[in-house]
């Protein structure tokens, strides 16, 4: 029986029970309650992959340990844990006729919420130092030699085009 997240997923049980007490036994979810503590836990997990992955897109090394980022990264994932439990227990914003009618399950919902919230937030977590590191998704792709091992250059030059690169700072 798995009562704890996994060491690389952000939010806690109890931070859930806290957005979500009417569904908790005294504040706390356990066998008894609806969701009980061990789908809690999968659900806050399952949120953090989407979270962890959404990071990982934009550069982000995870898991996050920054302390403010990982503050806020706990208070997103216990928000989003909390709508699943209102919405298993038909509330929230996961069970308006407008939500029901849209067709769209709550995980995949949350998986857009998550890619919005990183996409927005990414230079602010950059800016708090998170480790962000670049990737393929950040360059031109260019071919860089030919099949022979010869160098290959850009089809169009800058010069091409009569666009000088001038160094502004030296004026």
């Amino acid at each position: 029986m798995t009562t704890s997240p996994a060491t690389n997923s952000y939010g806690t049980v109890t931070g859930v029970a806290g957005m979500s007490r009417m569904w908790t036994n005294a504040g706390v979810f356990d066998g008894a309650t609806s969701p009980t503590d061990e789908i809690v836990v999968t659900w806050i997990d399952q949120v953090s992959g989407f979270m962890n992955v959404a990071l990982a897109n934009e550069g982000f090394v995870i898991p996050v340990v920054q302390v403010d980022a990982l503050a806020a990264l706990n208070a997103v994932v216990n928000q989003y844990v909390s709508d699943m439990v209102q919405g298993s227990n038909s509330s929230g914003r996961f069970y308006t006729e407008r939500f029901l009618a849209s067709g769209i399950g709550m995980l995949t919902q949350i998986a857009k919420d998550v890619n919005g919230w990183v996409s927005s937030n990414a230079s602010g977590l950059e800016s708090l130092g998170v480790v962000r590191q670049s990737s393929s998704q950040d360059t031109i792709g260019t071919k860089g030699v030919d099949g022979n091992g010869n160098p290959m250059f850009e089809i169009f030059q800058r010069d091409a085009f009569g666009n000088k690169f001038e160094n502004w700072g030296n004026n």
